[in-house]
């Protein structure tokens, strides 16, 4: 093990050095006060780390990330006509999915009152998008991202930052780290099952080379179960999903899967 981490440092070290990046030029942020010390150390590559937390609440200009519940003109619908609006924080724990906590104003602070919070897969975000627009003379940003539900149907996600800030660069960054998409860029929903598809098949057959054992049956799977709980449990759980999957893609069952031997 301790040899391959040491030939991953080593492969890392030297593709740094093959793009010509010094270390010192490429600056990880996992949330607005590392970002500004990136900025303020003038790294040329800002990259996003995990996990990740922004909060959207408190003062306009500082802190703020408006919920839209649909794609407002911002002036004339939010501010002059009224309507309302909820604030947000964005979070991601591994970059393999995008949090987003929806509530209300707390107080000056940067956090909010949260209400509901909804777990994004990556697979499931099928587009993004950032557009600058103008509301009285301030610059803002407004953000779209497209994705699938539990159940599979297509939502839309609006919001906003206040007068332009660091936040844009900081959200704009994290959307494409996290989707693997780059602004207005998208996936049919199809590509995004079959994404989510392999993902699960490839972690199915890594965990099941982990847990059976040298011993085999021809219709169920041999595991060291008091050696690895929890990997037998994941291996259960991703048993379960991978047909249904296929089935949305009307593709057949797949003749690999092996139920684990009670």
């Amino acid at each position: 093990m301790i040899i391959k981490l040491k030939n991953l440092f080593l492969i890392g070290t030297l593709s740094l050095i093959a793009v010509g990046i010094k270390a010192n030029e490429v600056c990880n942020y996992s949330n607005d006060k590392d970002y500004k010390i990136c900025k303020r150390n003038n790294s040329s590559i800002t990259i996003p780390s995990y996990p990740f937390d922004l909060k959207g609440g408190g003062e306009m200009r500082k802190y703020m990330i408006y919920l839209w519940e649909k794609d407002y003109n911002f002036c004339d619908d939010l501010v002059k006509k009224g309507l309302g609006f909820n604030r947000i924080n964005i979070e991601s724990k591994k970059g393999k999915e995008l949090i987003v906590s929806k509530g209300t104003f707390k107080n000056l602070s940067a956090d909010i009152n949260v209400n509901k919070k909804e777990n994004i897969p990556y697979e499931h975000i099928i587009k993004w998008t950032k557009k600058d627009f103008s509301c009285w003379e301030w610059p803002h940003v407004k953000y779209s991202i497209s994705y699938l539900d539990e159940n599979y149907k297509i939502k839309d996600l609006f919001f906003s930052t206040g007068p332009r800030t660091e936040k844009d660069l900081m959200i704009s960054g994290l959307l494409e780290n996290i989707s693997k998409l780059k602004n207005d860029e998208s996936r049919t929903v199809n590509a995004a099952i079959n994404l989510k598809l392999n993902n699960k098949e490839k972690e199915l057959e890594i965990i099941k080379s982990i847990i059976r054992t040298s011993d085999e049956k021809e219709n169920c799977l041999l595991v060291e179960n008091l050696k690895y709980p929890l990997l037998v449990s994941r291996y259960k759980e991703l048993s379960q999903n991978i047909n249904p999957l296929r089935a949305r893609l009307d593709l057949p069952q797949s003749s690999n899967l092996k139920p684990i031997c009670e």
